[in-house]
């Protein structure tokens, strides 16, 4: 027999959160995020410390996956964050490390917004999920280029080089507004 599923949500476990809690925890304020980019950023430089003295010596590798892991991680966060204009109650905080999160994602950041957008609208929906460049199922090529990440890069640098020369795709066409365009 296959046991009950355990509730996961407020509704489905019946705990009840009191609209004052709610408004207090709804509060938009820049510190929270300041204060979260300021350890990213010490952890940065202390990994990045770590990589430099690890040059030439073994303890290079770990120190890479270490720095790596920091970057990438909390990264994605802030580029997630960024996009929906969350990490930050001030809009030009939130675009400026847009920009900053997609450099470092190899991503155009109004693509990324509106294509972020776009996927929690139509996630998983072949020809509708802005970030999803590959249809289901994967051929097994598919795979492997998605698995190593170079799917996405070849995906991205064609949509550059499109978007730049002016020759948007009907899925671009479709979640990006028109006066976000040129």
């Amino acid at each position: 027999m296959t046991p009950a599923p355990i509730a996961t949500n407020a509704a489905s476990s019946g705990i009840k959160l009191e609209r004052k809690a709610l408004k207090l925890l709804g509060k938009r304020s820049d510190v929270p995020g300041l204060i979260w980019l300021a350890h990213w950023l010490v952890f940065l430089l202390g990994t990045g410390v770590l990589l430099h003295l690890s040059l030439g010596t073994w303890w290079v590798v770990p120190a890479m996956i270490a720095y790596g892991t920091v970057l990438v991680v909390p990264g994605y966060a802030l580029s997630h964050e960024t996009s929906h204009g969350t990490a930050f109650r001030t809009r030009w905080l939130n675009d400026a490390l847009l920009w900053i999160s997609s450099f470092i994602y190899f991503e155009e950041p109004n693509h990324r917004r509106y294509a972020h957008t776009s996927h929690h609208t139509y996630t998983m929906h072949v020809g509708k999920d802005a970030q999803m460049p590959f249809a289901l199922p994967m051929t097994f090529k598919e795979w492997v280029l998605e698995l190593t990440h170079l799917g996405f890069y070849w995906y991205e640098i064609k949509l550059f080089i499109k978007n730049a020369l002016g020759r948007f795709s009907p899925l671009v066409l479709q979640y990006t507004p028109e006066d976000e365009l040129h």
